[in-house]
């Protein structure tokens, strides 16, 4: 019985997954060409940029860490402005300060 439980467990993890997975992909705006909304383009560089926060948080980095990844968050960054959304929205003020942060920890690293 107890292999059975298991087999269980597993398929429904890989259901989760794959659920996950999906709405991933389906909901991600920056790999779109196109960004519906002032909350789904911040939405996304929030998650984009918590990659780049956990990154600076690491004892060994590997220089230039997050490279491309930064370069999405810029480029939406980019958007963001270009689009005339609020930029006193305190979202955005942690993503740039995130970016700050990154590019301080790079320039001294050299």
């Amino acid at each position: 019985m107890k292999t059975i439980e298991k087999i269980k467990g597993i398929i429904e993890s890989c259901k989760l997954y794959l659920f996950d997975v999906k709405n991933d992909i389906k909901y991600s705006t920056l790999s779109r060409d196109v960004i519906e909304d002032q909350e789904m383009l911040l939405s996304s560089l929030v998650v984009a940029a918590h990659t780049i926060e956990k990154g600076l948080t690491m004892p060994h980095k590997r220089y230039p860490f997050g490279e491309a990844k930064a370069m999405v968050i810029l480029q939406g960054l980019k958007s963001y402005v270009d689009c005339g959304y609020d930029l006193s929205e305190s979202r955005f003020f942690d993503i740039v300060g995130i970016m700050k942060e990154y590019r301080k920890v790079n320039v001294e690293r050299g």
